[in-house]
């Protein structure tokens, strides 16, 4: 089930467009809200209050330090009731923020940056004690566990930037190599890029999503995975699975809410927005945070 404007199905709705100064209101205590970002590229615009932050990559332009400080003091300084302690800001690494894959870019770095950047400088925007106290936590082929309220259910969320190989970039790999043994059984996954035939159709028609990944998932059925890099396919896809079952004492999900959370303005979507007299920019309308309200009963059972 695919909506360019809002998605509904059993204890899910997700909101793509609203107006800016006045989003869907939060559901009620009986909900968690996962608010979904992705390739803002150094651009701040308004976010709206919500329970968990997902950023799923490219909040450079560049990869370059003072770019992506500019990214962080907005995330870090977002005057939101979101900035409760109660809040996570989940980001995932991502192909433009090229010193965060080291190996890759000791060997790569004189074709994309003039001077050589300081990687631990780039790292301590991410994990130093600003970000912390921000409540922000960075995953690199990594999971945390996270409870958006007391007494709510336990989320545990893995993050992975790594996609298959598209221009070069940082955390890319070989078709076959990543999937099948780094995607654990989590209930959100967050990756920089789609997998195969979902949300994935560049401007030339091509799928460039990532097969192994859709396999993966399709054998650990998270409940929401969110994702970006493809601008031009941003949206939502509720996908049923089919049969149900049961792997490694899940209780055998039935669906997975896909998202492609960009936010930067591209291919036919973007003219569509320009077609209503709209200047497509990034976050704005068209191209704003994407709204995933999950049902989250106090006693934590599972979606």
């Amino acid at each position: 089930m695919t909506s360019p404007g809002s998605v509904t199905a059993p204890n899910v709705a997700v909101h793509l467009s609203y107006e800016s100064n006045k989003p869907p209101p939060h559901p009620g205590p009986q909900w968690t809200r996962f608010v979904c970002l992705s390739d803002t590229h150094s651009k701040c615009f308004a976010v709206p209050p919500g329970d968990v932050l997902l950023h799923s990559g490219d909040l450079s332009s560049f990869g370059r330090v003072g770019q992506l400080k500019v990214t962080m003091d907005w995330i870090n300084d977002l005057p939101h009731p979101i900035k409760v302690p109660s809040l996570f800001l989940l980001i995932c690494a991502y192909s433009l923020q090229l010193s965060l894959d080291s190996n890759w870019y000791e060997n790569n770095w004189p074709a994309f940056h003039r001077q050589k950047e300081n990687a631990e400088i780039t790292k301590s925007l991410m994990i130093g004690d600003e970000a912390r106290h921000s409540h922000v936590i960075y995953l690199e082929y990594s999971s945390v566990e996270i409870q958006a309220k007391h007494g709510g259910r336990k989320w545990k969320v893995y993050g992975s930037p790594g996609t298959p190989w598209f221009g070069g970039w940082a955390f890319n790999y070989e078709r076959g190599q990543e999937a099948q043994s780094c995607f654990p059984h989590e209930t959100v996954s967050l990756t920089h890029g789609p997998p195969v035939n979902v949300l994935d159709t560049v401007h030339n028609g091509t799928h460039a999503g990532c097969i192994e990944m859709m396999r993966r998932l399709e054998e650990i059925r998270p409940t929401l995975h969110v994702f970006g890099h493809i601008h031009e396919d941003r949206g939502v896809k509720v996908h049923p699975w089919s049969p149900p079952q049961s792997e490694s004492g899940l209780t055998g999900r039935h669906q997975t809410i896909f998202v492609n959370a960009a936010n930067m303005p591209s291919g036919r979507k973007a003219a569509k927005v320009k077609k209503q007299g709209v200047n497509p920019v990034i976050g704005g309308p068209g191209f704003q945070p994407i709204l995933v309200d999950l049902f989250d009963p106090v006693d934590g059972a599972d979606v």
